[in-house]
């Protein structure tokens, strides 16, 4: 089954059953929903790494900016 989000396909999601798969027959509209779910929150995730990546680097030179100069020296000890 597809993991979709946003017209793109994001992933895959296999199941297979002991009993050739009679169980998950019964319960596809539930294995639909979790399919759905996961496919966005992958989506969120790779949109949140990818603002993040756009909040840090500059879009013309692909060089670390200023902000990132700035998180980096606050996570070194007595950065505060």
């Amino acid at each position: 089954m597809p993991l979709a989000a946003h017209g793109d396909t994001v992933g895959m999601l296999y199941f297979e059953g002991p009993d050739g798969g009679l169980e998950l027959i019964a319960a596809r509209v539930y294995i639909e929903l979790i399919a759905e779910n996961l496919g966005l929150a992958i989506a969120n995730l790779q949109l949140r790494d990818r603002l993040a990546n756009l909040a840090v680097k500059d879009p013309l030179t692909g060089l670390l900016n200023r902000r990132s100069l700035d998180e980096n020296l606050n996570r070194l000890p007595g950065g505060d």
